[in-house]
C-alpha cells in the first residue's frame, strides 16, 4: 500500500509539472495577438499610466465595452512584475491553473483519483483551453468562477453536514458574483442554466429549498452591486450601455457581426478538445448508458447547457465555449478509466491522439517542402511553425509520438501508472513544440514587429498614425504617452470599441485623432509630413496617391511610412 501511495503522489507531481510547464513556461515568448490581446494589455497599462482605476481607457479614450475588473488583475500584475507580455498573461494562466485544481479536487471526490488525474491532463493540454490560458482575455478568469460555482454546487448536494452544505452553497453564490463582476450577467446565467437543468433532470426539487436562495442572493448582490454602482458613479450611463446594448444586444441582435451556423459550437468542442476528442468519442456510448447516474448527468449538462445557451445567441465566439471544456475533460477521463483502463480495450482511442500529434509535428516539414502549393498565408504559417526546431528534431519528435501511440495501444501489461507517466512526459515535449510554434506564428498576428521601429519613432516628437491596419497592440509596444492617430473606414467600431462608435467621442481634441481615410487625405501637406505612419503593404498605393513618400521601411507585415 505504501508503494502505491508513493506512486500516486508521484503521478500527481507529474500532473503538476505538466500544468506548470503548459501554463507558465515561455508565457511571454509569443507576441501579443491582435486585436484582443494587444488592446487588453494596453488598457491595463493605461490604468497605471493615467492612475485612473475607475474608467478603462484605450489609446487614452474611455473604453466601456467591458467592466473594469479584469483590467485591474492585469494592472496589478504589471505593478508586481513590470509591464510585459508575461505579466499581461499571468492572470489568465493563474485562472487556468485554478480551473485545473478545482477540477482535480471535484473529480477526485466525485469520480475517483484516476478520473481526476486523466481529467487534469486532458484539460491542461486540450487545444482551446491551452491557447486561452495564455491569452490576455477575460474568458479564462470567467471560466474559473463558473467552474468553482458548479463544482461547489454539486459538492454541496453530496455533503453530509448541513453546515458544510450551506457553506458550499453560499460560496457558490459568491463565485457567481465575482464572475458577474468580470463579464456581466453571463457570470450567473451560465452556472444558473446548468443548475436549473440538473435539478429538473434529476427531479431533486428539494435542492431549491436547500440552496438558501434568499441568503445566496444577498451574498451575490453584496459582491455585484457595489462594484457596478461604483462604475456607474464614475461613468454615468455605463450600466445602461453595458447591460442593454453590450449584453442583450450581443445576444439578440447581429450588429456585432459574429453570426455563425447552429452547429458552430459542435465544431468548436470537437476541434478545441484535440488531441483528446477521439478518447471522448470512444467512450461516449458507454457514458450515454450511464446518463441516469447523477455525476454523469451533471457533467453532461455542464458540458451541453452553456453550448446550447450560446447557440441561441446571435453573437458566437470560440472562447464562449471554454466553461464546457472542464466537464468534457471529466467525461473523457471517466470513459478512459471505465472503458480502456489503460489496456487493450479502446486501443484506437489511446493511440489516435499521438498519431494526430505526430502529424501536427510533421506538417511544417511537408508545408516547407511543398511551399509553392500553399497560399502565401499558409506558407508563412508553415515557415513559422518549422522555424523553432530543426527538421531532424521535428522528425524525431514525430517518431516519438508514434511510438508512444503504439505503446499505448499495446500497453496491456505495464499498467495505468506507467501509461499515465509516459503520457505526461510526452505531452511536455508536445507542449514545448506548440509554444515555439505559437511564438513564430504570433509575429504575423501582432504589432510587435511594427515595434521594431520604436527607436526611430521614440527619437522623434512626430505623432504616430495607424492607417487602415489592425495594430491594436502598437500603443502597448511603443509605450506611448499620448494618443496614436487612427485612420479607419470602419463604421460599427472605433478602435475596436462599439461604445465609441455608437456614442461618439465627446472630447473635441480627441476627435482630431480618429479619422476616416477621406478626412486624412484632406489634412494639410505640412501636417502629413510630420507623421510616422504604420500601415499594411496593400495600403501603400493609396498613400502614394496622397503625395510623394520620403521613406518606406520594409517589413514582412507592416510598413513605416513618412511623406516628403
Amino acid at each position: 500500500m505504501k508503494d502505491r501511495a508513493t506512486t500516486d503522489r508521484l503521478l500527481v507531481l507529474a500532473l503538476g509539472l505538466l500544468c506548470a510547464f503548459s501554463l507558465f513556461h515561455g508565457l511571454g515568448g509569443a507576441a501579443l495577438f491582435d486585436p484582443d490581446e494587444g488592446r487588453n494589455a494596453e488598457v491595463a497599462r493605461e490604468i497605471l499610466l493615467l492612475e485612473d482605476w475607475n474608467t478603462p481607457h484605450y489609446n487614452f479614450l474611455p473604453r466601456l465595452d467591458k467592466p473594469m475588473f479584469f483590467y485591474w488583475l492585469v494592472a496589478f500584475s504589471y505593478r508586481l512584475f513590470g509591464v510585459s507580455e508575461w505579466a499581461a498573461r499571468l492572470p489568465s494562466a493563474a485562472a487556468a491553473l485554478g480551473c485545473i485544481v478545482v477540477l482535480f479536487v471535484y473529480a477526485r471526490r466525485v469520480f475517483g483519483p484516476w478520473t481526476a488525474l486523466w481529467a487534469g491532463l486532458f484539460l491542461a493540454t486540450s487545444f482551446e483551453f491551452a491557447v486561452f490560458a495564455r491569452a490576455v482575455i477575460v474568458d479564462m478568469s470567467l471560466t474559473f468562477f463558473v467552474t468553482a460555482a458548479l463544482a461547489l454546487f454539486y459538492l454541496a448536494t453530496t455533503g453530509e453536514s448541513p453546515l458544510v452544505r450551506r457553506a458550499f452553497f453560499l460560496a457558490m453564490f459568491a463565485a457567481m458574483g465575482f464572475g458577474t463582476l468580470l463579464k456581466g450577467p453571463v457570470g450567473i446565467a451560465l452556472p444558473g442554466v446548468v443548475i436549473v437543468c440538473y435539478i429538473a433532470g434529476s427531479r431533486q426539487w428539494f435542492l431549491v429549498r436547500e440552496m438558501g436562495i434568499i441568503s445566496g442572493l444577498f451574498t451575490f448582490l453584496a459582491i455585484v452591486v457595489p462594484g457596478y454602482a461604483w462604475l456607474e458613479i464614475h461613468n454615468p450611463g455605463f450600466l445602461r450601455y453595458f447591460l442593454l446594448e453590450e449584453n442583450l444586444g450581443r445576444f439578440f441582435t447581429g450588429r456585432f457581426n459574429r453570426a455563425q451556423p447552429p452547429y458552430y459550437y459542435i465544431v468548436v468542442l470537437a476541434a478545441g478538445f484535440l488531441p483528446w476528442s477521439l478518447v471522448f468519442l470512444a467512450g461516449a456510448k458507454a457514458l450515454l448508458r450511464r446518463i441516469s447516474e447523477k455525476p454523469v448527468l451533471f457533467a453532461a449538462l455542464w458540458t451541453l447547457a452553456p453550448v446550447a445557451l450560446f447557440t441561441l445567441s446571435r453573437s458566437k465566439q470560440p472562447a464562449y465555449a471554454l466553461p464546457s471544456f472542464v466537464p468534457l475533460s471529466i467525461l473523457a477521463a471517466e470513459s478512459l478509466v471505465r472503458e480502456a483502463r489503460g489496456a487493450r480495450a479502446g486501443g484506437l482511442a489511446l493511440a489516435a491522439p499521438w498519431l494526430a500529434m505526430a502529424g501536427a509535428v510533421w506538417a511544417p516539414i511537408a508545408g516547407a517542402k511543398w511551399e509553392n502549393a500553399l497560399t502565401a498565408e499558409a506558407g508563412r504559417v508553415a515557415s513559422s511553425l518549422s522555424s523553432g526546431l530543426a527538421p531532424f528534431q521535428l522528425v524525431t519528435l514525430g517518431v516519438l509520438f508514434v511510438l508512444v501511440g503504439w505503446a499505448s495501444w499495446k500497453n496491456a501489461r505495464s499498467g495505468p501508472r506507467t501509461l499515465y507517466a509516459s503520457w505526461c512526459a510526452a505531452m511536455i515535449l508536445f507542449v514545448g513544440f506548440c509554444q515555439q510554434a505559437a511564438a513564430g506564428v504570433s509575429l504575423s498576428r501582432s504589432s510587435k514587429e511594427a515595434a521594431r521601429y520604436a527607436d526611430a519613432v521614440a527619437r522623434s516628437d512626430r505623432p504616430v498614425v495607424i492607417y487602415q491596419a489592425n495594430l491594436a497592440g502598437l500603443p502597448f509596444y511603443l509605450r506611448v504617452r499620448r494618443p496614436v492617430w487612427v485612420v479607419s473606414s470602419r463604421k460599427h467600431t472605433v478602435m475596436g470599441s462599439s461604445y465609441l462608435a455608437r456614442h461618439g467621442i465627446r472630447d473635441e481634441e480627441f476627435k482630431k485623432i480618429v479619422l476616416t481615410p477621406e478626412e486624412f487625405s484632406r489634412l494639410p501637406s505640412a501636417t502629413k509630413k510630420q507623421l510616422w505612419i504604420f500601415t499594411l503593404p496593400r495600403e501603400l498605393s493609396r498613400l502614394r496617391a496622397l503625395g510623394p513618400l520620403e521613406s518606406v521601411t520594409d517589413g514582412s507585415y507592416v510598413r513605416l511610412v513618412t511623406f516628403r
